[in-house]
Parts: C-alpha cells; structure tokens; sequence
C-alpha cells in the first residue's frame, strides 16, 4: 500500500517549487503557546554532565520560566493603558494571558502583545500527579495570582495544599 502511494503521488510544479525554496505549505493560525506547569523549584533545567553541580542548582534557583514570569507580570500589574479596555496582567488567567502578552524566549520575560493573536494552552498534567494537577486546576481558573502561595490562598486563608485550595474554591468535590 505504501508503495501504490508514492507511486501514485503527484506533486505540481507549484508544489515542488514551494517545497524548494522551502515556503511553508501550510499556516497555524492563530499561535499555540504551550504553557509551561511545575511545582515551585520543580522546572526543568538544561545542563551540562560535566558542569559543577553546584553550580547547576544554583543557575536552577534563578532561572525565570513562563509560569515565574506570570507572576511576576502580575506583581508588577503590567499594562497598557492606551487600549480601549486598557490591558491589565492581573485581569487575566494563566490560559488567557498570551491573548493579550508575548514571551520573549531571549529575555524570559512577558511584554504586552502589540500586533497578531494566541491562544495559550497549558500542557497536561493527568490527575494522578497529585498537586501538580490541582495546581494546574487553579491556574484556569484565578486571575492575577502573584505566587505559588497566593494561588493556594483563599478569603485570606494561605492553606497548606493546591487540593485543599481547590476544594476549598468549589473546583472539586470530596466524599466528606
């Protein structure tokens, strides 16, 4: 079968030319940008097995992420005013926020989106990782949270889970 295939595919000189010059032939519109979800210091860190290890963990415990840099976004409240609605990073969630932000791979760092569309979508943590899935859970669903801990806080009561905090928001349902 595979053989009848390529014996019988045709391909234009349109086609062939495209694929010469190495045009794309076909266009993802608009943008996914996969969001990145780990527990605080559970991000993953490049290196080299022959680098001091010291070293290593002490580049890990600065490096900024795209979910790090949410926060921060949303400490600093970024925004740009001159839009009708003015844009706000605290008004967004985590999914929501590369409708209206852009990430910067060289700086690691957000910047307010001043021209296309994205959609942002978080990988997928299935409901065995434990906190990690709760965590993920409360990222679709608080707006502007500015840490790990703000995330876990609920009417002003920092609790000792993202279950808990979950539970606690009406996300989930336990048997008690």
């Amino acid at each position: 079968e595979i053989s009848w295939y390529l014996n019988a595919r045709y391909i234009a000189a349109a086609e062939s030319a495209w694929r010469i010059f190495h045009f794309s032939i076909s266009e993802l519109h608009p943008t996914v940008i996969r969001l990145q979800v780990h527990l605080p210091g559970q991000h993953l860190v490049a290196y080299n097995p022959d680098e001091d290890p010291a070293r290593i963990l002490r580049r890990a415990a600065n490096e900024r992420t795209m979910l790090t840099e949410y926060f921060k976004a949303n400490v600093l409240n970024l925004s740009d005013e001159s839009r009708d609605p003015p844009i706000r990073a605290r008004n967004y969630t985590y999914q929501e926020f590369p409708q209206h932000f852009v990430w910067d791979p060289d700086l690691k760092s957000w910047h307010v989106r001043q021209q296309g569309s994205a959609i942002g979508r978080m990988y997928f943590v299935a409901p065995t990782a434990g906190e990690r899935f709760y965590l993920r859970t409360l990222l679709s669903v608080v707006r502007g949270p500015t840490s790990f801990n703000d995330l876990r806080t609920v009417h002003g009561q920092t609790l000792q889970s993202y279950h808990e905090a979950c539970i606690e928001r009406g996300l989930l349902e336990d048997d008690g």
